[in-house]
């Protein structure tokens, strides 16, 4: 059974689109606006330009593909927002990963700067 939107209310849509090997190709996107969103102007045109924008994101990240560098920053904190102890953990995690290769690697790395002297190829 699927959500059912409603009067007021205003969905985005993404209906996976595959080749005929059946590998995922894209997405398509759609609206599905409720019965009295358009009742009140003002409130029908901004969730009309929210839900479009949302949409076009999609599309902008396929030409300009540094952009999503900077959107996977407002997404991880949105992530962080909704799944603080899962975000917790996972931080956790990562950090312990870190340190381990850190540890791992700490006999064979040598440190280089400006003033170090070296013979040879280094």
């Amino acid at each position: 059974m699927g959500y059912e939107l409603s009067k007021d209310e205003m969905a985005i849509i993404l209906k996976p689109m595959y080749d005929d090997a059946g590998e995922l190709m894209s997405f398509r996107t759609g609206l599905a606006i409720g019965g009295s969103v358009g009742d009140n102007e003002t409130e029908g045109q901004l969730m009309m330009d929210a839900a479009l924008s949302m949409a076009a994101v999609l599309m902008y990240i396929q030409e300009y593909h540094d952009f999503e560098d900077v959107l996977d920053e407002y997404k991880a904190g949105m992530l962080q927002q909704m799944y603080p102890e899962k975000w917790a953990e996972a931080e956790a995690e990562v950090e312990a990963d870190e340190q381990e290769a850190k540890e791992a690697y700490s006999g064979n790395v040598v440190d280089f700067n400006i003033w170090t002297k070296t013979q040879g190829n280094a």
